[in-house]
């Protein structure tokens, strides 16, 4: 068996755990279900920076790092819910809608302010120490990396949180099911993109290798695999669950190549992230269940970038309603 087979190989364990993860939160339909499900995907990718960064010679925020990623998903995700509740108990009829609004700009300035002030702790962790200038601000950067990647990107997908019905404690079929289907289509990508890497690698290109440097198992015929298969399942599940954007197809197929090049990019992050470590690209960090940032770099990247870009086009067809008609 090749090195690429292994890899392959290696991917699917963890890969299908999450689709059955994202099918028993689709059954129980409950707000604490989802929030459990990202804020674990999220403390994951947490624990396996921890794991990297002990092996780091001179690294000494450790513990600042490991227990700022680890209670950052689960204060974004009460923050959400507990700011719409409260406004929409003291508030009914039509300005109810205010009480999304509200939830939305508190979750979103407490991201903000919580990456402020790790970047201050950060900073003041090594101004008392004569570790040298250069090493400082190694510490640093590595503190900063490891929570915005994937924790704080991936912990976007707790807004939707803001949806939720306050009274049953579910949250809209509608909104989770493009969640779900983003989710989905994501790992989907990553696999397609190893299968045809593994079948078809070499034979269209002489030149295989799509980014040898950042992530050498990457190829050419993968990447286009990955490019016509994700369209076609992307299509099929967006049938299965109905979406109005079916109506829209030109608009679909670019919204799922816009997924596969941000999937790219996220496991082009991972892999650089393990290879600067002199990791192998084969995740090992959970043993038989893969790494928690290879199985999460991907989502961080799509989920991340779909819930802001939403959140903005949403922000602007409320301030300019010519552009949504």
């Amino acid at each position: 068996m090749t090195a690429s087979s292994k890899l392959v190989l290696s991917s699917f364990p963890g890969t299908f755990l999450l689709f059955a993860l994202l099918a028993v939160v689709w059954w129980v339909d409950a707000a604490w279900g989802y929030a459990g499900l990202v804020c674990g995907l999220c403390n994951m990718g947490t624990l396996d920076w921890h794991r990297l960064l002990r092996e780091k010679d001179g690294y000494t925020q450790g513990k600042l790092a490991l227990c700022a990623g680890l209670a950052y998903p689960w204060l974004l995700a009460a923050i959400a819910v507990e700011a719409r509740d409260r406004v929409l108990v003291l508030s009914n009829g039509w300005s109810a809608h205010l009480g999304d609004l509200y939830a939305v700009a508190a979750a979103g300035v407490f991201a903000c302010f919580y990456l402020v002030m790790l970047m201050v702790l950060a900073l003041t962790w090594e101004a008392f120490r004569a570790d040298g200038f250069e090493r400082a601000v190694r510490n640093i950067g590595l503190t900063v990396l490891s929570f915005v990647f994937p924790c704080w990107m991936l912990a976007f997908a707790l807004f939707c949180l803001v949806g939720m019905d306050a009274a049953g404690g579910t949250l809209p079929r509608e909104a989770f099911s493009i969640l779900v289907w983003l989710m989905v289509v994501t790992k989907l990508a990553d696999l397609f993109a190893h299968g045809c890497g593994v079948l078809f690698g070499g034979r269209l290109f002489e030149s295989a290798r799509m980014a040898p440097v950042q992530h050498p198992a990457t190829t050419w015929e993968g990447f286009m695999g990955a490019m016509i298969l994700t369209a076609d399942a992307g299509f099929i599940l967006a049938y299965c669950l109905r979406f109005p954007i079916l109506h829209k197809p030109f608009f679909l197929i670019a919204v799922l190549l816009a997924i596969v090049l941000l999937a790219y990019f996220g496991n082009f992050a991972s892999s650089l992230v393990r290879r600067s470590f002199g990791r192998e690209d084969a995740p090992d960090a959970f043993g038989r269940w893969g790494s928690g940032i290879a199985l999460t770099g991907s989502l961080a990247f799509t989920v991340g970038v779909a819930v802001v870009g939403g959140l903005l086009l949403l922000g602007l067809s409320n301030v300019f309603p010519a552009v949504a008609d």
